[in-house]
């Protein structure tokens, strides 16, 4: 029946899946990957923010914008100078400042192109997801080429409307757009093959509500759409291979908590796993327990090498063993800096970890203090 499955899979919808034996997934992306366009993904870029004019003129009109410098961008641009005065009047209209408005004509001139008479539909697009001209203001001025990239009216709209299709709510869109507003400058068929590569992944791995797995992805990780299927299988793979994971027990971590791991180049996923595994198998922890621990705090695999190793060699040197490092979130809820800083104060104080726990490193500052009053009066007693 897996074979069935993996034969059917041309990119449309998979309606049922009842395999005998476990899945080769390895062999089911390669075949998916046939079905999908590659594209490169965008995750990680900054754009390049360039040199803002002296401050003391940012109540002066923007006209001291380099036109050289558009002009060596964008050479047609130049002749559009009457487009870019009025984009100028429309941002200021709508709450930007001089400054602001220099910095995103300078990032992306092109934008001056954008006809005078789409603008306030197309802004009128965005915040009917985002609700406030703050928030769509503040879009543009962190990614301007998303804003003006998103294709005019009629792709927006259709960006817009196969998401709600998706029925994801009101908040996880103004999230998607808010934070990763790179997604709505996609096609609407490139953002599609996304959500078709997520639901064919989940029935072929025996999912019953692909639909609904998707919605979840999605929630969990809104960036998903601005990385390339190629770096999303790459990473299923080694997910895959190196966590020995169940097919329902992979679909329900890259669903839940651990989604951002799709985000993760390959090789940066696959160090950091390998480097925890090492360092406590190293110490007498049991390979499963290890396992168990990633996939119940997959943030761990989100610390560098230096500051991983590091909080291990502080904890250990306050007498917790090993074993019990991986009972509690100590290795990836809390600053190495406030580890640090708690673990100084409480061996002053002469705090046994081994007999009071470690759970005191954990607690918000407030309380923190608050035990450490009660310490340091247990302190002073010992020693009268």
């Amino acid at each position: 029946m897996a074979l069935k499955i993996l034969n059917n899979i041309t990119g449309h919808f998979v309606k049922s899946s009842h395999g005998t034996g476990p899945l080769n997934l390895g062999l089911f992306i390669k075949l998916l990957g046939r079905s999908c366009t590659q594209f490169s993904g965008h995750g990680g870029q900054k754009e390049n923010v360039a040199q803002l004019p002296n401050p003391i003129q940012s109540n002066a009109k923007v006209t001291y914008m380099d036109a050289g410098k558009i002009s060596r961008r964008s050479p047609t641009i130049t002749e559009h100078a009457i487009y870019k005065e009025r984009l100028e009047e429309f941002l200021l209209q709508k709450g930007a400042c001089h400054l602001s408005v220099a910095s995103i004509i300078s990032r992306y001139p092109r934008a001056i192109t954008c006809r005078a008479k789409d603008l306030p539909e197309v802004w009128g697009l965005w915040q009917s997801i985002l609700r406030t001209d703050e928030a769509v203001l503040l879009v543009v001025t962190r990614s301007p080429e998303s804003f003006f990239r998103s294709g005019g009216i009629e792709k927006l709209s259709e960006n817009i409307a196969f998401f709600q299709s998706l029925g994801l709510s009101p908040k996880i869109l103004n999230r998607l757009m808010l934070k990763s507003p790179r997604t709505f400058a996609n096609s609407v068929q490139l953002n599609k093959q996304m959500v078709a590569f997520f639901q064919e992944l989940c029935v072929c791995l025996g999912g019953e509500t692909p639909e609904e797995f998707t919605r979840q992805v999605i929630t969990n990780n809104v960036f998903i759409f601005v990385r390339s299927i190629n770096r999303v299988k790459s990473n299923i793979e080694s997910i895959q291979s190196l966590m020995k994971l169940e097919n329902k027990d992979l679909l329900y971590w890259i669903g839940g908590e651990a989604a951002f791991t799709l985000n993760l180049s390959k090789n940066y996923f696959e160090e950091n796993f390998l480097l925890f595994h090492q360092k406590m198998q190293s110490l007498g922890v049991p390979e499963a327990d290890i396992t168990r621990h990633v996939y119940e705090n997959p943030s761990i695999l989100l610390l560098s090498a230096k500051v991983f190793v590091d909080k291990i060699d502080v904890l250990l040197e306050c007498g917790i063993e090993a074993k019990k490092l991986l009972d509690s979130n100590l290795l990836s809820d809390v600053s190495l800096s406030r580890l640090r800083n708690r673990v100084m104060v409480l061996k002053q104080l002469d705090y046994d970890f081994r007999s009071n726990g470690t759970n005191i490193l954990l607690v918000r500052q407030t309380d923190f203090v608050s035990r450490l009053k009660r310490w340091s009066k247990i302190a002073k007693t010992k020693q009268i």
